[in-house]
């Protein structure tokens, strides 16, 4: 049994609609969400000219692998998302793999721990009200180190 942070973040539509749906299928068919974090709204990030964001992570238990993780997240993502325009772009919504264990997987499919953790606040703040002594497996630093060095420099 592995344990998985997933981020979840959605600007178009009805957001909140969007995070129960996406809940409801990660239960149904890929792990028992164990924990999930408060909901928040924040500025958009990369792209910042567009609608807010509804943001959270959960933290789920899961037997299945971060590449079927994948590609049970994209299945939904299309099939839910009535419109994505590219990278960093208004999206009904999106699922990311933030951490798999301490896994670190880089490939075309799978980049694990997420590569921004480190540069999101919103990720950040989430994973540190689930998670603050958890290790980022790169940087070998906690949930909390990586929000108090981020906002620091902010």
């Amino acid at each position: 049994m592995s344990t998985c942070f997933l981020g979840l973040g959605s600007n178009m539509g009805n957001t909140n609609s969007h995070f129960d749906q996406a809940e409801s299928f990660i239960e149904k068919n890929i792990g028992s969400i164990i924990r999930k974090s408060t909901r928040i709204i924040t500025k958009a990030w990369g792209n910042t000219d567009q609608a807010d964001f509804l943001n959270g992570v959960l933290e789920i238990k899961t037997t299945k692998s971060a590449f079927e993780i994948m590609s049970l997240i994209h299945q939904f993502e299309e099939t839910h998302r009535n419109k994505k325009q590219g990278k960093w772009m208004p999206r009904t919504i999106d699922v990311d793999i933030l951490y798999f264990d301490v896994d670190i997987i880089f490939s075309d499919v799978v980049n694990v721990p997420h590569p921004y953790i480190q540069e999101r606040t919103f990720v950040l703040d989430s994973l540190v009200e689930l998670a603050p002594d958890y290790i980022h497996p790169i940087y070998k630093l906690s949930n909390k180190t990586l929000l108090s060095h981020l906002k620091s420099t902010l």
